[in-house]
């Protein structure tokens, strides 16, 4: 069964979940879920504090680009995972860190497809993970501007966490780039990783690789890739293809190649 949440068209109190009549928030959809159900998210911006203790399968709508989760304004500004989720295609700013917790019994958590941006978690800007006999998998996403309080160190924390972090981006976050580890047992490849000698137990012949992405405007917070960028094709080769039928592209936002004209400059006199 599909859930459909919409802040902007939906309601908790006279809808059903349905796409033509959607709930309103995350608490209600999570409330009505049950296993082997799909929560999808559509277009707009989310500002409540998330608990999730299930066994769950979320998902955007349209994208990271237009399904963002904003909890700058909330007072908790949490996202609590305690189970088994599978989460798809989010903005993921302004909170204090998604953090994984408990013993997990073999369960898996992934995380595709996002962007984490803004956020300022403890340990772990963006993510915080001890998450015991469990595998936390995290693919394909783009972490940028991340800043961890004050003894924090780098957007990702894992502790006695296994994980697989593949095809992201990982760029500009301070006060340095790295992933920390406490007694890890983790798979490292085909990322960007900026300032990649910081990054403990890595093994560069696995494509990681520590070029500029070469972003449309980060500046802006537009994490396109431009038709430059060393992300493009260079994700792991084992994944599925992108929606253009090339080799998986590293990051949230693959480039499309049937776009495959390079930018052009003209010079003009005066």
């Amino acid at each position: 069964t599909k859930i459909y949440i919409s802040n902007e068209l939906g309601s908790d109190e006279n809808k059903f979940g349905l796409r033509s009549s959607p709930y309103a928030t995350f608490s209600k959809a999570l409330n009505d879920y049950f296993p082997n159900d799909t929560i999808i998210v559509m277009e707009g911006t989310y500002t409540e504090d998330l608990e999730l203790n299930g066994d769950y399968y979320i998902i955007s709508e349209k994208g990271p680009q237009y399904t963002i989760i904003n909890l700058e304004n909330n007072i908790n500004r949490t996202i609590q995972i305690y189970g088994s989720l599978e989460l798809e295609g989010f903005t993921i700013k302004n909170t204090r860190g998604v953090t994984v917790n408990g013993d997990f019994s073999n369960n898996i958590i992934s995380i595709r497809k996002c962007i984490f941006i803004n956020n300022t978690g403890g340990k772990g800007a963006a993510i915080f993970s001890n998450a015991l006999n469990g595998m936390l998998n995290i693919s394909n996403c783009t972490f940028i501007n991340n800043i961890p309080a004050a003894g924090g160190n780098g957007p990702i924390f894992l502790q006695n966490s296994n994980a697989s972090i593949i095809n992201n981006i990982i760029w500009d976050n301070y006060p340095i780039e790295g992933l920390d580890t406490v007694n890890f047992n983790n798979i490292v490849k085909y990322n960007i990783l900026k300032n990649e000698s910081n990054w403990k137990q890595i093994d560069s012949t696995q494509g990681n690789i520590s070029d500029d992405p070469l972003f449309l405007n980060e500046s802006e917070n537009n994490f396109n890739l431009t038709f430059y960028s060393p992300a493009i094709d260079a994700g792991d080769p084992s994944y599925p293809k992108d929606p253009d039928g090339t080799r998986a592209d590293i990051g949230a936002l693959y480039f499309d190649n049937r776009d495959n004209q390079p930018p052009t400059v003209a010079f003009t006199s005066n």
